[in-house]
């Protein structure tokens, strides 16, 4: 809550600055992460299963047809693709409102996408190398280890597969922090909507106590995501 009040407490002068920090950390952590992964025994195997799909009874890695064409898989694309390009929250709205008349905000609209589905793509030979050594390791299958997706296979089967690497603490430390700076990345946009549209509609309140009475009044009932019941509630 702290760290959201303070990189949002001037508006984009001091969100601009924290986002240089949180939008290039999480790359250095990813790389780390991507080095380590495929240089493991049996990541060819996750990788192959990642780009080319689960293996046939013939030994041969094949895509499902059968899933690409199904709605389920493309439903869970643009959900992904919604919430990662922040598409209806009203933070591209809030930052955009920012930009000088002259920017090319069409230029902005094609690769803002293109570098989010590529950090996409990228992420996943990260997760995939590992899951194929987890497999290698266990004697099973990477869709068995892999098992449902979801929350779980970022907060549960990663970490727990990290923590069996020589030298986990390291490489645990970059995870876990790469996750962090996502989710602070995350939050100060979102905050960015409420204030811009309190001072747009001539709230006269100082700055920094409406960003402090926003900050808190989200802090509070985020408190529950905390608790035993915190999965239930993000789901």
């Amino acid at each position: 809550c702290l760290m959201c009040w303070m990189a949002v407490l001037r508006g984009v002068e001091t969100s601009g600055k924290a986002v240089y920090v949180t939008s290039t950390m999480p790359y250095v952590f990813l790389t780390i992460l991507v080095v380590r992964g495929v240089t493991l025994e049996g990541a060819s195997d996750g990788i192959q299963f990642y780009l080319f799909g689960e293996v046939d009874e013939a030994g041969v890695h094949r895509l499902s047809m059968e899933k690409l064409m199904g709605i389920e898989v493309w439903q869970k694309a643009a959900t992904q693709i919604f919430y990662s390009l922040g598409i209806g929250f009203g933070s591209l709205i809030a930052f955009g409102s920012y930009n000088p008349r002259d920017e090319d905000i069409v230029l902005d609209a094609v690769l803002i996408p293109l570098i989010n589905s590529g950090t996409s793509v990228f992420a996943g030979f990260a997760i995939f190398s590992l899951l194929g050594h987890m497999a290698h390791e266990q004697g099973t299958t990477v869709s068995e280890v892999a098992g449902d997706g979801g929350t779980g296979l970022a907060f549960i089967v990663y970490p727990d597969g990290l923590s069996h690497l020589p030298a986990a603490t390291p490489i645990s430390i970059c995870f876990f922090l790469m996750l962090f700076f996502l989710g602070f990345g995350s939050q100060f946009p979102t905050l960015e909507v409420p204030i811009t549209m309190l001072k747009d509609s001539g709230v006269d309140v100082p700055q920094e106590k409406m960003t402090g009475l926003i900050c808190l009044a989200l802090f509070i009932p985020g408190l529950i995501m905390a608790t035993d019941a915190g999965k239930y509630w993000v789901d």
